[in-house]
């Protein structure tokens, strides 16, 4: 589709208004961004909901946006949204969310920071963004009653991450409305995922979004916290970039051939189902790119020929050997998390490797893009970069098709993501898949039972990100208690729960789904709903934490104990009088197991391979002479978790 410049656009040229710092008049730079049009839309429909997660028709919101780098961290541009909504309401205003200003001074997400940094770095110059205008097609101008005010403001205080402006009409359902929108944004230092170092920038969470539009016309709208994510409908993202010739630039969708107007280059990229995109450039940075898998036609793109995966990814000259790593694991995980959740969308997909300068930018997602950090403190027997990588890849599915409410249901996201990670990493690399110090291991559950006994929280998974005491306490629980959880789960039903999930994420893609949505499709039969019922519904909606204990040993009688509301079928060991070893089946829905024999020892799961995501195993053995020992490899795995307490994405 042939764009416009700016100049040529009569929306764009109306007298723009102010509204405080956010809102304000355009730049003299500002003739010189392009304004485009976009012309695809996305129809999905099924049985009508009340809300816009699970199986109801979707909103479609699809962006056309044209930027200009401007300066070391600035960027101007415009960019042109066309939004039709499924709502059962009828709505007289629209809903942004504002994510830059984030990084200004008194933003709640700053000022919810834990211990005033995130995953160890403190933020530096801050960043803001800077709407002039947003117009409709039919040229009336928003801004004059646009408000920062929020019913839900007890607590925000001075929060100007989102943004409500008011419509001269009620917009119909399956209407397009098409919105122009002229901003500016000011990158911060690298931090959180967003900003610049040494001539490394890279802009996450950029432009204005709208917020999402739920079924019962509810606009789903937050003040970014520091524990949460995001959330946004799907449609067609087309992204041009004006930057300088030097500049290595690089950014989710499909890359087109880059064209060069005498010191400034034009970029341009595609994605045709998403719902977010990013970019970054950099002076110093190096382009690789390979081709991996099959072709075949991409879902998440506009072409229908069959494409294979261009792998790209961008380093400094210092980072090389963290991006061939990063590499080498994309290549052999792409197919496995293929063949568990479902076809990659894209027929493209970017790592990008923070330099050490940029390290905040590190560990994040976006559709066909990921981030991870370079990081040299940690020896190459510990496979920290390849974790990074393939839980950010994860996100690909939990996150990217699969777009449940990050803010809302974070363990959907993270939780999901952590637990495809752990299944992918385990086929790769076998039961040590963190890594190994000669005959030591480091197993990838040990570690996420060891993260999860970290925090005493024993409340349920499923709240708000904000909801949690701290990040500490987020990741424990979001990302290692919950996908121990879900390990729980698949040790006892393994075909039939990796067939299940696949059904969840095939049946959701591309869609929101809640909650209900995933533990609906894991209980499809009474077996599985059993189960479901007995793990994975306390712990999303009760106590998330539980523990199996020898309460009591004597000489002829000992006393097994399940404390909390998740209730898995172990194994109990025990050692009697005459040296022989039994086993048996202890199912835990009966708290209390009493066991009479001649005994020296009893111990409770000891491989550990049925219950992961226990609390402690100090108290799962006992003998004669004392209380047992847990296994060393669990023990190790304590230790290796709280030396690694701020690893991971």
């Amino acid at each position: 589709m042939v764009s416009r410049s700016m100049a040529q656009d009569p929306l764009v040229r109306r007298q723009p208004h102010d509204l405080g710092r956010t809102l304000t008049r355009p730049s003299a730079k500002a003739d010189t961004t392009l304004c485009l049009t976009v012309a695809c839309s996305i129809a999905l429909a099924s049985a009508p909901v009340h809300a816009q997660h699970g199986d109801g028709p979707l909103n479609e919101a699809s962006y056309r946006i044209e930027a200009r780098i401007t300066g070391p961290r600035t960027i101007e541009a415009t960019e042109r949204i066309r939004w039709v909504h499924r709502s059962d309401s009828r709505p007289r205003a629209l809903e942004w969310h504002l994510y830059a200003n984030a990084f200004e001074r008194g933003s709640l997400f700053l000022r919810t920071l834990s211990g005033g940094a995130h995953r160890g770095n403190a933020p530096g110059a801050g960043g803001s963004i800077t709407v002039h205008s947003i117009a409709l097609s039919s040229g009336e101008e928003l801004l004059p009653g646009a408000t920062q005010e929020f019913e839900d403001r007890a607590g925000v205080g001075d929060d100007r991450t989102r943004l409500r402006t008011p419509l001269p009409a009620s917009v119909e359902r399956d209407a397009p409305l098409e919105i122009v929108v002229r901003f500016s944004v000011l990158l911060p230092d690298a931090f959180s995922r967003s900003g610049c170092g040494d001539r490394f920038c890279f802009a996450g969470q950029w432009f204005p979004k709208l917020a999402v539009l739920e079924r019962d016309g509810r606009w789903n709208n937050f003040a970014l916290h520091a524990q949460s994510e995001f959330f946004a409908d799907f449609g067609r993202y087309e992204l041009t970039i004006d930057a300088p010739r030097a500049a290595v630039v690089f950014a989710t969708g499909h890359a087109s051939p880059v064209q060069q107007r005498g010191d400034r280059a034009i970029h341009r990229f595609v994605l045709g189902r998403a719902h977010d995109c990013a970019f970054g450039w950099s002076e110093r940075a190096t382009r690789r790119a390979v081709t991996i898998g099959a072709p075949r036609v991409r879902d998440g793109d506009e072409q229908t020929e069959p494409r294979a995966v261009e792998l790209v990814s961008v380093s400094t000259s210092s980072d090389e050997v963290v991006a061939e790593r990063a590499v080498a694991l994309a290549r052999q995980a792409l197919p496995v998390f293929e063949r568990r959740f479902g076809p990659y969308p894209y027929d493209s997909l970017t790592v990008v490797v923070a330099p050490r300068d940029a390290v905040g930018l590190g560990g994040m997602e976006y559709p066909g893009l990921i981030t991870v950090e370079a990081n040299p403190s940690l020896p190459r027997f510990v496979r920290s970069i390849e974790y990074v990588t393939a839980h950010e890849l994860a996100h690909q599915w939990f996150y990217g098709v699969i777009a449940s409410d990050e803010h809302a249901h974070p363990v959907l996201d993270e939780g999901l993501a952590e637990y495809a990670t752990g299944v992918v990493l385990d086929e790769l690399y076998g039961a040590p898949a963190f890594g190994h110090i000669g005959a030591v291991g480091f197993g990838f559950w040990a570690m996420q039972g060891a993260f999860a006994s970290l925090d005493q929280d024993e409340g349920p998974l499923v709240r708000e990100a904000s909801r949690f005491a701290n990040f500490d306490s987020y990741a424990a629980l979001v990302y290692r208690r919950a996908s121990a959880t879900l390990a729980t789960l698949e040790r006892h039903q393994p075909q039939r729960f990796e067939r299940l999930l696949r059904e969840y994420a095939t049946r959701q893609r591309f869609r929101h789904p809640g909650p209900e949505e995933l533990l609906a499709t894991l209980s499809v039969d009474s077996s599985s709903r059993a189960l479901a019922d007995r793990l994975l519904r306390p712990a999303l909606f009760g106590r998330s934490s539980s523990n199996l204990r020898v309460e009591s040993l004597s000489a002829d009688r000992a006393v097994l104990v399940r404390d909390g509301d998740l209730s898995p079928t172990v194994s109990v060991e025990t050692q009697h009088a005459d040296g022989s070893i039994h086993r048996r089946a202890w199912d835990t829905s009966e708290r209390r197991l009493e066991l009479r024999a001649p005994l020296r020892s009893v111990s409770i799961d000891p491989s550990p391979s049925a219950h992961m995501a226990e609390r402690s195993r100090v108290d799962n053995a006992r003998t004669l002479s004392g209380p047992g020992l847990s296994p060393l490899s669990a023990r190790l795995a304590n230790v290796f978790a709280l030396l690694l307490r701020w690893l991971g994405p």
